[in-house]
C-alpha cells in the first residue's frame, strides 16, 4: 500500500473519506490508486487475478439510502453503471467476470437484496469486503465509523405490466393515493433531486410529474430494462424512498419498492394491522402480481455462495405474496401461519417479524 495519498492528513470529513476510499481502492486492486483498467469506453478500478474489479468505498450506503436522491436507478445510477460494464465486456467479445467489492456491509446487504429480487444484474458478483484500516497509514477512523443503515423495512412487489411504462405510472399514482392515509409519513410525496434543499422546496409529486420522470428515464436509458427513484415521503433523511423498475428481470415485468425509514418502520414493528393494510393495498392494486414481500432489514441476508438462492428466488419476507399459479404457492400455504387471499394469489404471513427467517429456512 502506498504511503503518499494526502499524507499530511486533514480534519475535513469529506477529504478524509475520499482518502480512505483511495486506500480502499488499492486494497481491492493491489495496484496504485491512479491506475485504471479500460474496456471500451468503460473504466474499471482494476484487473486482478483474471477478474475486473470495482471498489465501492465509504459513502455508498448514504448514496443508496438518502431518500431525497435518485441513486440506484436512472441514468448514471448503480444499475445503469452495472449494465454499462456488462455491455462493455460483451462488446469486447470477452466473458471476463466482474466483481464489485463493497466496504459497507449495509450497502452490500441492500444491493444483494435487490439482486436476489431480480432488480440488479445477477452477472455482477457482489463481494462483502470490509476496509482493512490497520494498513491505512492516515485517516484511520474511530471504531464503528462505517455508517449504519437507516432503513428499517422494505416493501417490494413484482408484477406483470398491463401496459407501457407511462401508463403503469397511473397505477403507481393510484397506489400512492391509497397508501398515503395509512400513516402520517406516507401523506406527503416530494420529488427526488440533487440536494436536500431542492427537494424540500419542490412542489409535491403529482401524476404528471411522475409520468414525466418515467418517460425521461426510459428515454435516456441505453437498455430495455430501466428504473427510477422518482419520489420520497416522510422526514427528509429518515423517511421512505420509492423505487420503480421496468423490464427487470424480464421483459414485461415491472416492480415497486418502498425503502422504509424510522417513523413508518417503528409503526410496522408495533402494528400488524398496518403491515397487513400496506401489503393488501399493494397486492390488490398492482395485479397480476408475481411475487412480493415485506422484509425487515435487521436480519442477515442469505449466503448465496454457501446456500444458493432461496427456492422461490426472492428475498425472505415476514409477509409474502405468491400468485396462485406459482409453483411455490402450495409450499408457502403449508408453512404460513396466516393466509389472506387477494387478487391473483394470496398474502402469506410467516410467524412474526423476529421468527420468519427460521420458518422460511424450513422451505
Amino acid at each position: 500500500m502506498r504511503k503518499n495519498i494526502d499524507a499530511h492528513g486533514t480534519n475535513n470529513d469529506l477529504e478524509a473519506t475520499l482518502a480512505r476510499n483511495l486506500y480502499y481502492k488499492e486494497q481491492v486492486t493491489n495496484v496504485p490508486a491512479e491506475y485504471y483498467y479500460h474496456v471500451g469506453d468503460v473504466s474499471f478500478d482494476g484487473y486482478r487475478d483474471g477478474i475486473l474489479v470495482d471498489a465501492k468505498g465509504e459513502g455508498l450506503l448514504k448514496f443508496i439510502e438518502t431518500n431525497w436522491t435518485a441513486s440506484v436507478y436512472g441514468n448514471g445510477g448503480l444499475v445503469d453503471s452495472a449494465l454499462r460494464r456488462l455491455e462493455a465486456v460483451h462488446n469486447a467479445g470477452a466473458t471476463t467476470p466482474i466483481h464489485w467489492h463493497i466496504a459497507e456491509h449495509a450497502a452490500f446487504k441492500h444491493l444483494s437484496n435487490l439482486q436476489t429480487d431480480g432488480f440488479f444484474p445477477s452477472r455482477i458478483r457482489l463481494v462483502d469486503s470490509p476496509p482493512d484500516y490497520r494498513n491505512y497509514p492516515t485517516h484511520r477512523p474511530s471504531p464503528g465509523h462505517l455508517q449504519p443503515s437507516i432503513m428499517r423495512w422494505r416493501l417490494t412487489m413484482k408484477r406483470q405490466a398491463l401496459g407501457d411504462p407511462i401508463s403503469e405510472g397511473r397505477r403507481v399514482w393510484e397506489w400512492i393515493q391509497r397508501i398515503r392515509y395509512l400513516h402520517p409519513s406516507l401523506a406527503l410525496w416530494l420529488p427526488t433531486s440533487n440536494s436536500h434543499q431542492e427537494s424540500e422546496q419542490a412542489p409535491p409529486v403529482d401524476l404528471e410529474l411522475l409520468q414525466h420522470r418515467i418517460y425521461q428515464s426510459q428515454t435516456v436509458s441505453r437498455f430495455p430494462e430501466f428504473g427510477l427513484t422518482p419520489a420520497f415521503c416522510g422526514q427528509i433523511g429518515q423517511g421512505n424512498k420509492l423505487m420503480l423498475t421496468f423490464n427487470m428481470p424480464n421483459l414485461g415485468h415491472a416492480s415497486v419498492e418502498l425503502m422504509i425509514g424510522s417513523a413508518l418502520g417503528n409503526a410496522l414493528d408495533a402494528s400488524e394491522d398496518l403491515a397487513d393494510a400496506l401489503m393488501h393495498t399493494t397486492a390488490e392494486l398492482f395485479g397480476p402480481n408475481i411475487i412480493g414481500g415485506l422484509t425487515r432489514s435487521n436480519h442477515p441476508i442469505r449466503n448465496l455462495d454457501r446456500d444458493g438462492p432461496a427456492p422461490f428466488n426472492y428475498s425472505d419476507g415476514w409477509k409474502m405474496f405468491f400468485a396462485s399459479d406459482s409453483p411455490h404457492y402450495q409450499r408457502a400455504a403449508h408453512l404460513a401461519t396466516a393466509t389472506a387471499p387477494v387478487g391473483n394469489g394470496a398474502i402469506f404471513t410467516f410467524g412474526t417479524p423476529d421468527t420468519y427467517p427460521t420458518i422460511l429456512n424450513q422451505w
